[in-house]
């Protein structure tokens, strides 16, 4: 979805989209100020520095999406008491997990991985 359609959706003219966007929507969100910007950006993100940085981010995604899946059960379940709120969080954690999962069956590669972009020399981590 463009950021013109999700602005659409939530029937915004001139408002800042970011603004209007809940928890789960902000776990990651990215935008570009015009069509030349969102160009370099995608040749940059089919790079091989580019391709970890969205695997980075993955990581950071999926545990935003299980501490937000968390915090969901518990309200929606008005969940009280240490063994409820462990149960929530246990299911939270099985989805960012399912999602993880799914996310590795259909690329074939693993999410987690050993490698290290801060073992890079750091030319190579820059755009030239």
């Amino acid at each position: 979805m463009t950021p013109s359609e999700y602005k659409e959706l939530k029937n915004l003219k001139r408002e800042n989209l970011r603004d209007h966007m809940n928890d789960l929507e902000l776990i990651y969100f990215e935008g570009c100020l015009n069509q030349d910007d969102a160009i370099h950006r995608e040749k940059y993100l089919k790079t091989s520095w580019g391709k970890k940085y969205i695997k980075n981010r993955i990581k950071h995604y999926l545990t935003g999406l299980g501490e937000r899946a968390t915090t969901e059960i518990t309200q929606t379940n008005d969940s009280q008491g240490f063994g409820k709120l462990k149960q929530d969080a246990k299911e939270g954690g099985k989805i960012a997990g399912d999602a993880k999962n799914a996310l590795e069956q259909k690329t074939e590669k693993k999410v987690s991985t050993n490698e290290n972009y801060l073992d890079a020399p750091e030319s190579k981590k820059r755009l030239k």
